[in-house]
């Protein structure tokens, strides 16, 4: 019998998040709340396990 390890991104970003301090970069400076960004989340199922592994600040 096999099981079945899910591996899903919650949300992916850069290590210093987004908006980046003191960048021109359009997507930094915009005003939209989608363009803003923390760190990467990951949920790792298998079996009857779940676990979230959050790499906030």
């Amino acid at each position: 019998m096999r099981s079945t390890l899910t591996i899903t991104f919650l949300g992916t970003g850069t290590s210093q998040g987004i908006p980046v301090l003191g960048n021109d970069h359009p997507v930094c400076q915009s005003a939209n709340s989608k363009d803003k960004r923390l760190r990467v989340s990951v949920l790792v199922q298998w079996e009857q396990y779940t676990i979230v592994i959050d790499c906030g600040p």
